[in-house]
């Protein structure tokens, strides 16, 4: 106890002394239906940003990538994904300049190259693009069951590194303790 409560006073110190923050310029990003972004990266010259955003039914949500300049002015935006819902939550660069797309789909077709356990649930889903969105690999992992992807971390050598949870028994799943394990 007496450890947290020192962490709690050094943070709080922390804060105590640090710079006032000041909007250098906002910029808002959507339409008239409910977007989601959940991550962006630097690129140099701009931002990358990554979430999920409804399909043109509406029914359904499709992944997106939008690419900005340094004031955040929209220069491209894609949509990924198949028939199902899909949706990015994390972007990474990459060690040779490319970028990690680190999501879910429930999806068969469309961007989806091949999913292996095509029974409309939610499976880990990672696409590899290039700087302007073009898909260069992507790949399901999973099972039957529902699984999703929370977080990840690229890897010294260039990998990926992937967390979330799963309900499947069967797939990449080796082990299985019940519903929802991590």
């Amino acid at each position: 106890m007496r450890a947290i409560f020192t962490l709690f006073s050094i943070i709080l110190s922390l804060f105590s002394f640090a710079q006032s923050l000041e909007i250098e310029w906002q910029q808002c990003i959507g339409g008239p239906r409910k977007e989601e972004l959940y991550d962006m990266v630097h690129t140099g010259v701009g931002f990358l940003l990554t979430g999920l955003i409804p399909s043109d039914t509406n029914i359904k949500r499709d992944a997106f990538l939008i690419k900005t300049d340094l004031e955040g002015n929209v220069l491209w935006q894609k949509r990924y994904g198949g028939s199902n819902d899909d949706g990015c939550y994390r972007i990474f660069q990459t060690l040779d300049g490319n970028y990690y797309l680190v999501g879910g789909s429930s999806s068969s077709d469309g961007d989806i190259s091949y999913n292996p356990f095509s029974n409309g649930k939610l499976n880990f889903w990672i696409l590899k693009i290039d700087p302007e969105g073009n898909i260069i690999w992507d790949k399901m992992f999973g099972g039957y069951g529902l699984d999703h992807i929370w977080d990840a971390a690229v890897t010294t050598d260039g990998g990926l590194v992937a967390y979330g949870w799963t309900d499947s028994n069967d797939g990449d799943i080796s082990v299985s303790f019940g519903a929802y394990d991590a």
